[in-house]
């Protein structure tokens, strides 16, 4: 069973190192991949993007766990969600939603009471490796806790129609600086930023100007080729971006 983690813990301090060990002590077996760890500080909204975008990448049984935790020690639920052949384990503030919305499939969800932290301030040792490497282990989401209701949270807004154009947003910036938006790949014949007429390219060395792309992410990305988009333009989470 693969356990994926995803975290805003860096690897400067010794938390990644941690929770492994507490997994593989669990289970010595479990094969453990790294999604990423250099989530924002505390950017839910950003790790629960990277989610969505990297999910259908990963096999069935899978079992992710991903911890952006700025509640951590207060009163947010720590849940397990199971779904479509997947398993997410991480605290209930959005994080696991939008991938969980994305399969769109029935799922369960449940309290993870098994554990017992011994810190308020680290809950992904003392709760989420523990119950992530008891899934790998084959044991049923249902024996880390009670059944419980929960829904997806939106985070991410949805491109809108004004005409013939489609209006989304800058939801996420890459560390090359390219600008991916919330419009999903399509037949587009241009688009418009600011006031800035973009044309759309088949890869990146086609345009040494601002123009578009479809990205990996298979979102519309603003790019300027072998520079920051992000840096050169000045862009802003929320951008609005128009395509047609």
């Amino acid at each position: 069973m693969l356990i994926a983690l995803l975290t805003d813990f860096s690897l400067k301090d010794g938390y990644v190192g941690i929770v492994k060990a507490v997994i593989l002590s669990i289970n010595p077996s479990a094969k453990i991949i790294d999604i990423t760890h250099e989530v924002e500080p505390f950017n839910i909204r950003q790790g629960a993007f990277l989610l969505w975008a990297h999910l259908n990448d990963f096999p069935k049984n899978t079992h992710f766990m991903a911890v952006v935790d700025p509640g951590v020690g207060t009163f947010r639920r720590p849940i397990c969600v199971s779904c479509g052949g997947y398993n997410f384990v991480a605290p209930d503030n959005g994080l696991i939603d939008s991938a969980v919305e994305s399969l769109n499939l029935n799922f369960d969800a449940y309290l993870i009471s098994k554990f017992r932290p011994t810190s308020n301030t680290f809950h992904a040792r003392d709760i989420f490796a523990k119950a992530v490497a008891h899934l790998s282990l084959n044991e049923s989401p249902s024996s880390l806790g009670p059944k419980i209701d929960w829904k997806p949270k939106h985070l991410f807004p949805k491109p809108f129609k004004e005409g013939s154009r489609l209006i989304g947003e800058v939801i996420y910036f890459d560390r090359f600086g390219n600008c991916i938006t919330n419009i999903p790949c399509g037949n587009y014949s241009g688009g418009l930023f600011r006031d800035i007429t973009l044309q759309f390219v088949q890869n990146y060395q086609s345009s040494h100007k601002p123009a578009l792309i479809c990205s990996s992410f298979n979102l519309i990305e603003l790019f300027i080729y072998s520079k920051s988009a992000q840096k050169e333009l000045g862009v802003k989470l929320g951008e609005k971006i128009e395509v047609f």
